[in-house]
């Protein structure tokens, strides 16, 4: 069944390589030989399981079958059910025994991407930790948008404190000159103190 015909198809939940196209509005599913798909070995299967339907722009599948068909999770025995694109089919459905289960997925090709187009979705670039790791922190960052580069940043942050040191000395003077003064100044009492002392002994002995 070409596959360029097919509207719809069925793809095996166990083996994605599996896909089973469906071209005919109604497609058959059974044990018999004459079915579209068949299963001549399973006798878990019915010999015409279940068929799905297209009805207009509407899709179903019936159930004709002893043990029923699963579509999405419910149970669907001897009646018909939608089938949306996407849904999971259980011809077989053992929860005791899933190595005997048979499902597939039911998709519409007109709602399925091209292979092309799937792996385009799923392209992107990844992050480079280098880049992450050779990053320069936010304020060194901000310095060079001004213009200036780290090393003129620290040559300008050092102008600066040697103008503030000598702002200081300006102010208060060299300490070794205020040693000096004071050393003068008490010098100059105790000279005084003595010159003092030697006029009043001399008027004393007089």
């Amino acid at each position: 069944m070409p596959a360029d015909q097919a509207w719809a198809r069925l793809v095996n939940i166990n083996d994605i390589t599996d896909v089973v196209n469906i071209s005919s509005d109604k497609f058959t599913i059974g044990r018999l030989p004459a079915n579209d798909l068949s299963f001549p070995h399973n006798k878990l299967i019915s010999q015409n399981h279940c068929y799905i339907t297209r009805e207009d722009e509407e899709i179903y599948l019936t159930d004709s079958s002893t043990n029923g068909t699963q579509v999405d999770g419910t149970k669907v025995k001897q009646r018909k059910a939608e089938l949306k694109h996407g849904d999971e089919i259980h011809i077989v459905f053992k929860k005791n025994s899933v190595e005997n289960n048979i499902a597939y997925i039911f998709e519409e090709v007109s709602k399925t991407l091209p292979s092309d187009s799937l792996e385009a979705t799923q392209e992107y670039e990844p992050v480079q930790a280098t880049e992450l790791e050779e990053s320069e922190p936010p304020r060194k960052q901000m310095k060079k948008g001004d213009g200036d580069t780290p090393a003129a940043a620290d040559d300008t942050s050092a102008a600066v404190e040697q103008k503030s040191v000598a702002d200081v000395r300006d102010k208060i003077g060299d300490t070794n000159e205020i040693d000096e003064a004071l050393l003068c100044i008490i010098c100059q009492e105790l000279l005084h103190d003595c010159v003092r002392y030697a006029y009043l002994q001399s008027g004393s002995e007089e």
